[in-house]
């Protein structure tokens, strides 16, 4: 998760919709180094900050990750005029 959320901010560096400095590219390893580094900072904050309230923490993590999973699904659906009902909305659902 925190390389694929890096290498967003990677991007929206580089097309200038959040600071250039995100953008930077490692020259050995040729990752968005800082962008990581900003992703694993904020982590830890997040993680030291709901140390007491693990399972809230848990909540929210799956709540993003569902609530993703059918926004996406949706997208396929509406944008792309799918007719996999079952595949695209009633299996998301019941996941959810």
């Amino acid at each position: 998760m925190p390389i694929s959320l890096s290498r967003i901010l990677f991007s929206m560096g580089r097309d200038r919709k959040l600071p250039q400095a995100v953008a930077k590219v490692h020259p050995n390893y040729q990752n968005p180094y800082v962008s990581a580094i900003l992703i694993v900072i904020v982590s830890l904050i997040g993680c030291l900050g709901f140390q007491n309230v693990r399972p809230v923490l848990t909540n929210l993590v799956n709540f993003g990750a569902m609530t993703g999973l059918l926004t996406v699904n949706n997208y396929i659906m509406i944008r792309q005029k799918s007719k996999q009902i079952f595949a695209h909305m009633i299996l998301p659902l019941i996941g959810l």
